[in-house]
């Protein structure tokens, strides 16, 4: 398929972003892809209404403003969001987190990784971290095993047939476990690496570790709860069929608590926060942790 050939308008896509205290900044980032999608719906998990915000976002003309006036969590949000979409007839739903800014031509260029083939289920495009750039691989198009939902173009037929997102894992490893879901069903997760996404994944600091460069995520100490609760969950769910993905999310968790004893802020409150998403694992325990804000 040659680049290009594949355009936006012969698919009908709409667009979700979840918000949660949004900075001022979100109305820039929305306007780099709101007039490349036929709907946006704005989903405010923020625990109070902004009048400001809703007035701004309804302005915009093709924008919907959903909020229940807490916080469901992301994967609630975007069920919401994706029965909405396919109610109202679109086929493809771009899912974006607040601080995230789409690059020109970011959804003509994922469209061209799409084929006749029905079993993409999700195309996501490269995500290039403001603190910490990487080189863009040659190649356009290449299949993952796991993608982040930030900029993901859902197919909502295949949303449809594996059953939405898992809302009982309310934020962290929503994304990883659709993909792995959406693998196990016959579904494919693609990168389109020439369409590229900007953000900033967690608050990123760089350190050097005998000499290596290092970036400790600085992550709040209930989002390692609910990553820690929720990765462990899903390696008794799917280790078995994608064990080498496993085996480097086991490194990527001993890296973070490494990172976190040596360089970040609350070590002692964040490592009992990890602990206790393990416990909660274990009870088999979902709830939203108590003092979520």
């Amino acid at each position: 398929m040659q680049e290009g050939t594949r355009k936006t308008n012969d698919f009908k896509i709409a667009a979700a972003v979840v918000l949660f205290r949004p900075p001022e900044s979100v109305i820039q980032n929305i306007e780099t892809y709101r007039c490349d999608v036929g709907v946006l719906y704005v989903f405010d998990n923020s625990p109070w209404f902004r009048s400001d915000f809703a007035e701004a976002f309804r302005k915009l003309g093709n924008v919907k403003y959903l909020t229940k006036g807490i916080n469901i969590g992301i994967a609630a949000a975007l069920n919401i969001a994706a029965h909405r979409a396919r109610d109202e007839g679109y086929h493809y739903l771009l899912t974006m987190d607040q601080d995230s800014a789409a690059s020109d031509e970011m959804l003509a260029r994922m469209f061209d990784c799409i084929d006749d083939d029905e079993t993409i289920g999700l195309i996501t495009p490269f995500h290039q971290d403001r603190n910490a750039p990487k080189l863009i691989p040659e190649n356009k198009c290449e299949p993952l095993t796991v993608a982040m939902s930030s900029g993901s173009l859902l197919n909502l037929q295949a949303h449809n047939a594996v059953g939405g997102f898992t809302e009982k894992l309310f934020i962290d490893y929503v994304d990883t476990e659709y993909c792995l879901r959406l693998k196990l069903q016959g579904f494919r997760v693609i990168r389109s690496n020439k369409a590229i996404l900007t953000h900033s994944l967690g608050n990123f600091t760089v350190r050097k570790f005998f000499g290596r460069t290092v970036y400790p995520y600085n992550h709040s100490p209930i989002r390692l709860y609910y990553q820690s609760r929720n990765r462990f969950y899903l390696r008794r769910l799917y280790g078995s069929a994608f064990p080498d993905y496993f085996r480097y999310d086991l490194k990527l968790f001993l890296g973070g608590i490494v990172k976190i004893i040596l360089y970040e802020e609350q070590p002692l409150a964040k490592l009992a926060m990890v602990i206790r998403g393990l416990i909660a694992f274990v009870r088999n325990d979902f709830s939203v942790f108590q003092s979520q804000e």
